[in-house]
């Protein structure tokens, strides 16, 4: 879920502002799928409001697949920031941030988002217009908050 003071995107925009010339990320190609908090909003006052959605399980999740690297390039333009990305083991980024935390906590990437990362979390892109009747938003047109003042 992204939004304004997030733990996904401002996360990653943290990540980025701190990082060097060259940002380590995990190995791999996870792929994610960002859901906009007012659509996940929208989704729970429905499921609050119609009697229709009680007691069942719904997959849901943003109408856009991404991988991290496109993400944080994504961002990266957003922010003003470009960076390398390189693609680092898990076991060596683990290192990595035990060494900078000593600095600043998280970076780039904390523990817990290198645990996130390791598997895929996606649904199908339909899933919540099947379900909600909703069309999720873009990604990218829901970034603003990241901008520099």
């Amino acid at each position: 879920v992204y939004g304004e003071n997030d733990h996904f995107s401002e996360d990653f925009a943290a990540g980025i502002r701190y990082s060097p010339i060259l940002m380590p990320v995990p190995t791999g190609k996870t792929v994610l799928q960002p859901l906009w908090v007012e659509d996940l909003i929208s989704i729970l006052v429905l499921i609050h409001e119609q009697e229709k959605f009680t007691n069942k399980f719904y997959d849901i999740g943003g109408g856009e697949f991404f991988t991290l690297t496109s993400i944080l390039k994504l961002i990266g333009n957003i922010i003003g920031k470009k960076r390398v990305l390189a693609p680092t083991a898990p076991a060596y980024l683990r290192l990595y941030n035990l060494w900078f935390k000593q600095y600043r906590s998280a970076f780039p990437l904390s523990t817990k988002w290198l645990d996130l990362l390791a598997t895929e979390r996606t649904c199908a892109l339909d899933s919540v217009p099947r379900s909600f009747e909703i069309l999720p938003a873009r990604f990218m047109y829901h970034l603003n908050y990241l901008k520099p003042a």
